[in-house]
């Protein structure tokens, strides 16, 4: 065996399985991913789906997927994957050669969550359906009334016009026919008339992202505590940058 499992506990009190590759495994899966990173933009580009994506791949993060979605919305939908990780299986991606060697895999079948080459592996693997969800919504909404992004299990949908309803129905069936589903209790719905939305851990206007009063007191708080002890310095750097909703070096605008 070139892995060992072990599980995290979750906010929610559950458990995550990780699979923890050993250094040569994992040597070998991180120099695989830069050949599936440039798969992903190619396949992506071609399905017309290449500025959904911002989990995982290169110059895009948080900052990036959540700036999608300032402009004149009228509101959010926000979706969940269930499971995503463990239901992505070779299936999902046998049209793909780089994705069939058996030690990208768990030995059950799946793509694990530890693997370094997971995350890309299950870009992939969604990617035909998003381009279907794109074509659906297409000729729903029109190509203009909506904004659509997907980091790793969370899909997130701005719509200009009050049809989340009809959206949610056409991608739960969507994902369905690709053998994914959507998590119920975490579908949720808000509305800009409300004010900031919370996309990907920072507020969304209509002109602009914001830092959540949640990091901005977390940032008081550190901020004390490495006034006390140097130790902390390191955590209040990156929840400072945070706070600052920065977008990735060599990203100068928008994607």
């Amino acid at each position: 065996m070139n892995y060992h499992e072990f599980t995290i506990k979750k906010k929610n009190g559950k458990l995550r399985k990780i699979v923890n590759p050993s250094p040569e495994l994992k040597k070998k899966q991180r120099r695989h991913t830069k050949k599936l990173n440039k798969l992903l933009e190619s396949e992506a580009k071609r399905l017309d789906v290449w500025n959904w994506i911002h989990g995982f791949v290169p110059n895009r993060n948080c900052i990036t997927g959540a700036s999608r979605h300032i402009g004149d919305y009228h509101c959010v939908l926000m979706m969940d994957l269930s499971n995503f990780f463990d239901t992505v299986t070779p299936n999902h991606v046998s049209q793909y050669d780089e994705c069939m060697y058996d030690w990208l895999w768990h030995r059950d079948g799946y793509a694990a969550q530890g693997f370094p080459s997971s995350p890309t592996t299950c870009n992939l693997a969604i990617l035909s359906a998003l381009s279907t969800i794109k074509l659906e919504l297409d000729e729903t909404l029109g190509t203009d009334n909506y904004i659509v992004t997907i980091y790793a299990d969370d899909l997130i949908i701005s719509l200009k016009q009050d049809k989340w309803r009809a959206v949610r129905t056409i991608i739960t069936s969507v994902l369905k026919d690709y053998d994914f589903s959507i998590n119920p209790k975490k579908t949720r719905v808000r509305f800009h008339k409300y004010g900031a939305v919370k996309i990907l851990g920072v507020n969304v206007t209509p002109n602009g992202i914001q830092p959540t009063r949640k990091t901005n007191r977390k940032v008081r708080g550190v901020r004390h505590l490495a006034l006390s002890d140097t130790s902390k310095g390191q955590p209040y750097s990156g929840l400072l940058q945070w706070q600052k909703c920065k977008l990735p070096k060599n990203v100068m605008f928008t994607i």
